[in-house]
Parts: C-alpha cells; structure tokens; sequence
C-alpha cells in the first residue's frame, strides 16, 4: 500500500511539475510518508518511475490476457483486422507509457527493451508472447500467406514492427498518436504477408 501511495503520488506531481523536478522529499511529502519511507522501497526518483512503468506494463498484460480468453485470442476473426488490432495494441501500449513522463519515457524506451518484460502470458516475455500469438495467427490463415515458415515469419514481423515502433516512440513520441502509422504499419504487415 505504501509503494501505490509513492507510486500516485509520483504520477500526480508529474503531472504538475514535470518528471525533471521530482524529488524524493516532494514524492514522500505528496504520499504522506517519510522520506525515509521513500528510501526503504526505492533508491531514487528514476527507481519510482521505472517501477510504475512496469505496473502499466503488468496491468496492459492482464487487459491482453482477458481480452484473449473472451475474444477466442482474435483469432475468429480475419487476417486483417486481427493484424491491424494487434498493430494498435503496440502502439498503445507506448502511447500509455509515454503519456506517464514523456521526457522519462524516451530515456526509459532506449536503455529498457519493453517486449523483454513479462507479458500477458506470466510466464513468457512480451516478445514470446507476441510471436506464438502470431505463429497461431498466422497458422490459421495459412492458405492466404506466400510464405510458408510460419516461425521465421511470426519472428520478423514481431521483431520488424517492435523495431519500428520502438524508433517512432524513442525519436518522436507524438507519433504514436497518429493514425496513420498504425494504417501504414498494418499495410506493411500485410503486404509482407502476400495480402
């Protein structure tokens, strides 16, 4: 309970005085709690904010994981729209981090490889989680691809679309609020595919 105190309180004075002013004493102050408090869980105000990107990260994980099981994993539904969806979730996913500390975030995104956090599936990475998702995907729609190795495949695309907006997050952020990167990434996929 201490640790969600520092944690709301840290996402509040951000969002006052920005991630470059925090201070500890500022984040023990808004929590209501010693700052020597502060210290027994986190070594420093960078400490604060990699630990409520990881929340986010846990929390996006369980939104997947529920939205699978009740969603038969979107895999009732078409190629398409099951690749665009899996496109907006990428980019969602950093649109939300990105929204906690922006200055933050892009230091965090290039020293911090997110697909090698924990995923929806607790006991594999993003990364995995991602790629078996699309190796069934893809298996699935087998009979519409031009390729024919469903695991190369599922890997390079994974590893080509975590890339790409790994560098629109890391380089302009904002980006990833447009529309058309998500249209533009989800043509490539399928047009990569033999769509």
């Amino acid at each position: 309970m201490l640790m969600r105190s520092i944690r709301d309180a840290t996402v509040l004075l951000i969002r006052e005085v920005g991630p470059d002013k925090l201070t500890a004493t500022g984040i023990a102050e808004r929590a209501g709690v010693s700052v020597g408090s502060f210290y027994q869980y986190y070594p420093n105000t960078e400490a604060v904010l990699t630990d409520i990107y990881e929340h986010i990260l846990d929390r996006l994980s369980g939104e997947i994981q529920t939205r699978v099981q009740t969603q038969q994993g979107g895999f009732n539904r078409s190629l398409e729209e099951s690749i665009h969806e899996g496109v907006l979730l990428t980019l969602a996913l950093h649109r939300e981090l990105a929204a906690v500390a922006p200055t933050f975030y892009i230091t965090f995104i290039k020293h911090f490889n997110i697909t090698d956090a924990r995923g929806p599936s607790s006991s594999q990475s993003w990364d995995d989680w991602s790629v078996g998702w699309l190796s069934k995907l893809l298996e699935l729609h087998r009979d519409e691809l031009r390729h024919t190795d469903i695991e190369f495949v599922a890997r390079f695309l994974t590893d080509m679309v975590s890339g790409g907006v790994h560098r629109i997050a890391s380089e302009r952020p904002e980006a990833l609020d447009d529309p058309k990167i998500a249209e533009h990434l989800s043509d490539l996929v399928l047009r990569y595919l033999g769509r």
